[in-house]
C-alpha cells in the first residue's frame, strides 16, 4: 500500500528543489543573454524571492519527513530563515 503522507511530505523538498533548479536555469540564461553575470542576476529580487522560496520548501519537506529530533529542528530552522529571508527581500526590494 502506498504512504501517501511519505509521499507528500518528500513532494514539497522535491518541488522546491524544481523551483530552484528552474531559478537558476533561467537566471543563467537571462544572465547570458544580457551579458551580465549570474550572480548579479541572482541577487535581483525577484530571483532572491524565487530561490528562498524553494529553499524554504526544500527546508519544510526535509523538516516533515527527516525522523530524527535534531535534522527535523535544522531543517526547520533552515524553512524558517529561508522564509525570514523572502520576507525581508520582499520587505527591502532595493537592499537585497
Amino acid at each position: 500500500m502506498i504512504d501517501w503522507l511519505n509521499v507528500l511530505e518528500n513532494s514539497i523538498w522535491l518541488v522546491g528543489l524544481a523551483i530552484c533548479l528552474a531559478t537558476v536555469s533561467y537566471a543563467d540564461w537571462q544572465a547570458h543573454a544580457t551579458g551580465v553575470r549570474l550572480r548579479v542576476t541572482l541577487e535581483t529580487p525577484s530571483y532572491a524571492l524565487a530561490l528562498l522560496g524553494g529553499l524554504a520548501l526544500v527546508g519544510l519537506g526535509a523538516a516533515l519527513s527527516a525522523e530524527q529530533w535534531w535534522a527535523r529542528l535544522v531543517w526547520a530552522l533552515i524553512a524558517i530563515g529561508a522564509a525570514f529571508a523572502g520576507w525581508w527581500v520582499r520587505a527591502n526590494p532595493h537592499q537585497a
